[in-house]
């Protein structure tokens, strides 16, 4: 409960005016990456629907971003912003240059290039290239698990104005988006 008030306090007081802050179009045509993201989503090839998802909110998805190590957790934020993409995007989005080391736990049998190689059991298993470590990282894995795409990726030690850059190219990606 802790946790969940903090996370709730901060949105509040680190996104009080948001006059800035990008907003997803109410309605747009879903780019072809995005509609095989869905595809692939749909397939099981990411984690299955989990009832727990019912029982969150976008306050508990930022907190999961902001400060929980455990890996299962921070896969159903990525399933819950899937299916509340207009919440979260704009958040995701300023997330992006945030690079708060959160860490990772329960990730055995998933690489992250950079950060825990020693301890992968080499020769099965996943990788995710984000910096899942990192509230930035975590931020660019779920927009690119979310829309199929690869153009921000953020890496271990990814130099701040990269993530500057960024954020820009999100920004630009959801103005772009086709209006139904």
């Amino acid at each position: 409960m802790k946790v969940y008030f903090i996370a709730l306090l901060q949105f509040f007081l680190l996104f009080p005016l948001q006059r800035d802050r990008i907003k997803m179009p109410k309605e747009f045509e879903k780019p072809e990456k995005w509609l095989e993201a869905d595809k692939r989503a749909s397939l099981g090839y990411f984690q299955k629907p989990n009832p727990e998802l019912q029982t969150m909110d976008l306050a508990k998805v930022i907190s999961i971003v902001n400060s929980e190590r455990d890996l299962k957790k921070l896969f159903l934020a990525r399933d819950w912003c899937r299916e509340n993409y207009q919440l979260c995007f704009p958040i995701l989005i300023e997330k992006l240059t945030d690079t708060t080391y959160v860490g990772l736990t329960n990730f055995i049998d998933l690489m992250v290039p950079g950060r825990n190689e020693k301890s992968w059991i080499y020769g099965h298993g996943g990788v995710v290239n984000e910096d899942i470590y990192i509230r930035a990282g975590r931020a660019s894995y779920i927009l690119n698990q979310i829309t199929g795409e690869d153009f921000a990726v953020v890496r271990v030690k990814t130099d701040y104005n990269i993530l500057k850059q960024f954020k820009k190219a999100w920004n630009a990606y959801v103005k772009a988006l086709k209006k139904k």
